[in-house]
């Protein structure tokens, strides 16, 4: 058997200023190490510091626009990216999305004053939040920790109300900082300095507006990670009804469809899924208004609406949710009796059911959806008469949801376009959004039966139908102090997880193989931001489905333990010193609040013998954790409440 173990820091030269109520640190990274290397790195940047993904906002020359600044008191210029969040007509109710990438999720989205100087002039230039761009206006509009901006546009605004291109409109800043920020410190070791941007909506009337796209780009999406935005139009008689016209690869020119994609366009335009394939795929969506008018383009030059959606490569499955079983079943020639059933895992950091009192809860799988609110038990019971019911049943503490239907008529919506009675499978975009605490998409595999117009769809972990895009999720983290074998104070750790690797024959890799965990070469271990430690040895390699590891006396691994077919895993610890990790021990957990446990798992599989090989990694999630003493759980004392991340 051969052990690595290494513990770093990320190196870099940080400017540390204060802005927008946090600290922002301008660091000047060294590189990090690749996905193959065995030695520590950030836990879940793979390479990638923190980042928009939101569509720039182009000026005339066709180049992405940004303004540059002066740090108050510095010879520091920083560029001030500008972002486009698309059009809207005053006093009309929009949703949008800020989206991000990279650095270590869950993200918290804030919008705040900040103030910086114009180098030409040297005079003070203040780039307001979203509250006070509207205020004294009419506008209803607010933006959710999860990057939702949603609410009633105003009806009018001053005439200094302007984009950056001097359009009347709404421009605000927005900042994102990741699980590892706090205020102390930007980083902890990764990559991820807290990102800000402008972001900018333009206002219409509705007399010369016409019937047309609000938007005409996307936020880019990456492979197997949640992915959710929306299309919406100005005018048009509601309800508009929006439609994929077509779906087409614009490096090869080869049509496919959203499904294969791992996307789904809704009729109220929720475009969402976890991407399948890395690419840039052209979509031409078309939206008509209930008296069968078509919308023109943003720009009005033709009907319908292109839109390029980039996706990137990423090896990172990490979820917000993970479904654990999942069917739908009824009959198309009925008019009840239809019945859904879910249960799943959900990642609401730092919340309980009385943080999520009356936030709003919305489902949908294909186009059966609903939507209500959550009362201070986390549940939710929606009565459509004739015994028709949907029940939601949330606990935040454990992370568990269950969700059930019955005797209803949805059957139709679950999309039955091309499903015979010879389909063995069929892919159906999830998504759940709970309040600001979770907003998250899979893509399931379900195994359908059909029979006349009979149908049956199933999922199970590890049993039948597949999670197409992989998921990772902690299910529980338990610690106690110590003191580790060369004398630093640490603590030995207990994770429980649940780790679902991409659908193998779906998603390739660059080098054209496919992915997969039951033929492993090695396993490395991450922990915090600057613990690894790589297990190989004939207890790793070729010992799935089931791998029982047990570490050296030395070694800072004590058991890894993981079965494939049921997706569920258990690390354990020795020691760690909290130098390396950079988590607390539990007896400062008090003193520095929640604290977050990452952790990482990069997987090599294949033959060693096999060239090239492609390390698989499955993913990294941070779990908010609690101290108690000398010990750490998962979950928080019974009268502690915890806040919103």
């Amino acid at each position: 058997m051969r052990v690595s173990q290494v513990g770093s820091r990320a190196i870099g030269l940080g400017l540390v200023f204060a802005m927008a109520g946090f600290t922002l640190a301008i660091t000047m990274d060294s590189g990090e190490s690749d996905a193959l290397d065995v030695s520590a790195r950030a836990v879940g940047t793979n390479g990638t510091p923190l980042h928009f993904t939101n569509p720039k906002l182009f000026g005339t020359t066709g180049k992405a626009l940004f303004g540059t600044l002066l740090i108050p008191g510095t010879s520091i210029l920083v560029n001030t990216p500008e972002y486009d969040l698309g059009d809207a007509l005053f006093g009309s109710a929009i949703v949008r999305y800020v989206t991000a990438a990279g650095g270590v999720k869950p993200y918290r989205f804030t919008s705040e004053n900040y103030t910086l100087t114009d180098p030409a002039t040297g005079n003070p230039v203040t780039v307001l939040s979203l509250a006070n761009a509207i205020l004294n206006t009419s506008s209803t509009l607010t933006l959710g920790v999860s990057g939702i901006v949603a609410g009633k546009a105003p009806i009018s605004v001053s005439p200094s109300s302007q984009t950056f291109t001097g359009q009347k409109g709404l421009r605000f800043n927005v900042g994102v900082t990741d699980a590892y920020f706090t205020n102390t410190s930007a980083a902890k070791g990764t990559n991820s300095n807290p990102q800000f941007g402008n972001f900018n909506l333009t206002l219409y009337d509705s007399a010369t507006a016409g019937f047309r796209f609000a938007v005409d780009s996307l936020p880019a999406g990456l492979l197997a990670t949640p992915y959710i935005s929306k299309i919406e139009v100005l005018g048009g008689r509601t309800p508009v009804v929006f439609s994929t016209v077509s779906v087409t690869n614009k490096l090869t020119g080869v049509a496919t469809t959203l499904s294969a994609l791992g996307m789904f366009l809704a009729t109220n335009g929720s475009f969402y899924g976890r991407p399948l394939n890395v690419g840039t795929y052209t979509i031409v969506v078309k939206a008509k208004d209930n008296v069968g008018a078509t919308a023109r383009s943003r720009n009005a030059m033709a009907f319908n609406q292109s839109f390029d959606l980039v996706i990137e490569d990423n090896r990172v499955t990490s979820s917000d949710t993970m479904t654990t079983l999942c069917s739908v079943s009824g009959d198309t020639s009925r008019t009840s009796g239809d019945l859904l059933s879910l249960k799943g895992l959900i990642n609401a950091v730092g919340q309980d059911n009385f943080n999520l009192l009356n936030s709003d809860f919305s489902f949908q799988l294909g186009n059966i959806g609903f939507s209500g609110r959550l009362d201070k038990h986390g549940k939710f019971v929606q009565n459509n008469g004739g015994g028709s019911k949907f029940t939601v049943n949330i606990n935040a503490r454990a992370g568990t949801i269950t969700i059930r239907a019955v005797h209803g008529t949805f059957i139709s919506g679950f999309d039955l376009t091309g499903v015979t009675a010879t389909t063995q499978t069929v892919d159906r975009p999830l998504k759940i959004v709970i309040g600001n605490a979770v907003n998250s998409t899979e893509v399931i595999r379900f195994t359908s039966s059909v029979s006349g117009t009979s149908y049956a769809f199933n999922f199970a972990l590890g049993l039948k139908g597949a999670n197409a895009t992989g998921g990772f999720q902690i299910i529980s983290v338990h610690g106690r102090d110590d003191v580790a074998i060369t004398g630093a104070s640490g603590d030995a750790w207990r994770v429980g997880f649940v780790a679902q690797p991409r659908l193998d024959g779906v998603v390739a890799n660059p080098n054209n193989q496919h992915e997969g965990i039951d033929n492993v070469a090695s396993i490395n271990v991450r922990i915090g931001g600057g613990f690894a430690q790589l297990l190989t040895g004939p207890k790793i390699v070729g010992a799935g489905p089931k791998i029982n590891f047990a570490g050296q006396p030395t070694d800072g691994i004590q058991s890894f333990k993981f079965d494939s077919k049921s997706a569920k895993g258990m690390v354990t610890t020795r020691v760690l010193s909290s130098k390396i990790t950079g988590i607390p021990t539990a007896a400062n957990a008090v003193k520095t609040s929640n604290i977050y446990f990452p952790l990482g798992l990069d997987i090599k599989r294949g033959d060693p013998k096999l060239a090239p090989n492609y390390a698989t990694f499955i993913g990294e999630h941070a779990r908010r954790i609690f101290g108690s003493g000398s010990n750490y759980t998962d979950k928080p004392p019974a009268r502690q409440v915890p806040g919103i991340f």
